[in-house]
């Protein structure tokens, strides 16, 4: 994250791209899908290759949609260097944007 508050993605050589998150936490995306590095080890795979479906709220959590069951799920982040249990929050056909469930 810039000193402005806003975030700075940046392209690699081999074609990958990352975006720092924290100290320890970077999101990367090598070939076709975005995945959570600590210290530079992949630690998470989102399953998607679009960046609009992955919601970063460091330190809380990563809110993301996978593009295999179009479903809503949550990781938290446990301290400086790690993640909790993946949550499934709801399938993403049945949320509106702004987070309003279809009834």
């Amino acid at each position: 994250m810039e000193p402005n508050g806003t975030w700075k993605m940046t392209q690699i050589e081999n074609k990958s791209q990352t975006l720092q998150i924290s100290d320890t936490f970077e999101l990367v995306k090598e070939e076709s899908t975005w995945q959570l590095s600590s210290n530079n080890e992949p630690i998470f795979n989102f399953g998607t290759d679009d960046m609009n479906k992955i919601q970063v709220a460091y330190p809380n959590y990563i809110a993301y949609i996978k593009d295999s069951d179009k479903s809503v799920y949550i990781v938290p982040f446990e301290g400086q260097k790690s993640i909790g249990n993946e949550y499934c929050l709801a399938r993403a056909d049945y949320v509106l944007s702004g987070g309003n469930q279809l009834i």
